[in-house]
């Protein structure tokens, strides 16, 4: 099991850590991620703020077409804009979170050991 962070734009970060959003939804994902890793979110645009957390409960890798409909009907996403960050790709990924949390700490990623918000995944213990 291991932790991770990445940093997500408002207000899907919050939807996140609330448990309202409970996929995440990547163009790629780094192959170590697996099923019970822990993911520490950063809010866009806060200076470093770690907002909140999730634990990975399921990963899905396939055709946009697959992943649509339901994270449409979910999260009420409107299509184009899920088409424009697709783009023509042939795969995406599907992150299935559960126990999200807000961390209400003033944790930063410097608290973490990292010097900026992360731009993609990035591990930050074993």
């Amino acid at each position: 099991m291991s932790d991770w962070m990445i940093t997500v734009r408002p207000p899907f970060s919050r939807w996140l850590v609330e448990g309202i959003k409970t996929m995440e939804i990547r163009t790629r994902i780094p192959n170590e991620l697996d099923i019970n890793d822990y993911v520490y979110v950063v809010e866009a645009a806060s200076g470093g703020k770690v907002i909140g957390r999730f634990i990975v409960k399921k990963i899905i890798i396939a055709h946009p077409r697959f992943i649509a409909k339901p994270y449409y009907e979910q999260h009420r996403v409107p299509y184009e804009m899920f088409v424009n960050y697709v783009g023509k790709r042939e795969e995406i990924c599907a992150i299935g979170l559960e126990l999200s949390c807000v961390l209400n700490s003033m944790a930063t990623v410097k608290d973490y050991g990292l010097s900026r918000a992360p731009k993609w995944f990035t591990k930050i213990s074993d």
